[in-house]
């Protein structure tokens, strides 16, 4: 195995540990939530196109052999007795 398919193994087993969905959320006392979401993908081409682009198909995956953010979200939310409100914000491919 030459060095450049163990980076490329090394980093697949990096994106996909970093891929399985991540959580958070911390509440105050004061009412006030942050919640967040990550969600993030690798897909590698066999074809090695110099682009680094798929053909366009029924997915929205078309990047390759790149680390990609799919979807990314924060909220923060502001509960009291009397009332409250959310702010949320995403994006992502």
């Amino acid at each position: 195995m030459n060095l450049r398919n163990s980076t490329r193994s090394l980093i697949f087993l990096i994106c996909l540990i970093a891929s399985a969905n991540s959580i958070a959320q911390i509440k105050g006392d004061d009412g006030l939530t942050i919640s967040g979401y990550v969600e993030t993908y690798y897909s590698y081409d066999f074809n090695d196109p110099d682009n680094h682009f798929r053909p366009q198909f029924i997915y929205c995956y078309n990047r390759t052999n790149e680390v990609n953010v799919n979807l990314a979200m924060i909220k923060l939310s502001y509960s009291k007795k009397r009332g409250g409100g959310n702010l949320f914000w995403w994006g992502g491919k």
